[in-house]
This record gives structure tokens, sequence and C-alpha cells, in this order.
């Protein structure tokens, strides 16, 4: 019940943390009404196609070496970020017919992004870094 709960909530923490770092930043509500529910919505989508289609092969991956402990998962969340949002951007920039850049800002936001899920996949499932399969 606790990995359906972590699938399920998991791929809404980088929206939210998002949110949550702008209002800390501005000190008030900094979007409109419409802007954060798009914001939401659209990074709610992606993150959740990239959960089921990225995250959950990974976790079989680790689980099947016996390397399902959180820094494991925080680490392989970090690099599966990155590539889906490079991939993301790569997908934005050809809708748009542009080129698409890659600078620090891409690893950056893409790594922070994978790590907020993957952690906290991890600590909603029960696994800790002692642990190599799910805590009871």
């Amino acid at each position: 019940m606790r990995q359906v709960a972590a699938i399920l909530i998991a791929p809404l923490t980088p929206a939210l943390a998002v949110i949550l770092f702008a209002v800390v930043a501005s000190m008030s509500w900094p979007f409109n009404e419409t802007d954060y529910k798009i914001f939401i919505g659209v990074a709610s989508a992606v993150s959740y196609f990239s959960s089921f289609s990225v995250g959950l092969p990974v976790l079989y991956v680790l689980r099947k070496y016996g390397k399902l402990k959180l820094h494991h998962i925080a680490l392989a969340g970090g690099v599966s970020g990155i590539a889906v949002f490079s991939l993301l951007q790569v997908f934005i920039a050809l809708s748009f017919g542009s080129m698409a850049e890659f600078g620090i800002l891409t690893v950056v936001w893409g790594f922070a992004c994978g790590v907020c899920v993957a952690v906290s996949y991890a600590l909603i499932s029960g696994i800790t870094s002692a642990s190599n399969s799910f805590r009871p």
C-alpha cells in the first residue's frame, strides 16, 4: 500500500517544490490565477509520465541488483531527471521550431526534480539507507 501511495504522491513533489520556492523567494504569491494551475498540470503530467516510463524501470534494476537504498535511488533519480529534462527541452524546442540549448540550468533543474521525486518516493515507501528492500 505504501508503494502505491508513493507512486501517486511522489511525482507531485517537484511542481509543489518549485511553487514553494517561488513563494518563499518572492515573499508573496507570484502567480496569477491561471499560471500556477497550468504549471502544476504540465509539470505533473511530465513528472507522472517520467516516473512510469523511467523511474519504475530504474527501481526494478536497482532492486534486481540489490542496490535499493536511499542514496542509490537519489543518484539514479538525479541522473534520470537530467535525461528527462534534456529530452523535454529538445521536445519543446522542436515544437517551436528552434534549437535546444543545453546549459547548466538544464542539469541543475533536471537533477533537482529527479532527486525530489526519487527521495520522496523512497521516504514514502519506506526505503532507507540501511535497507535493501521496503520496511514492513
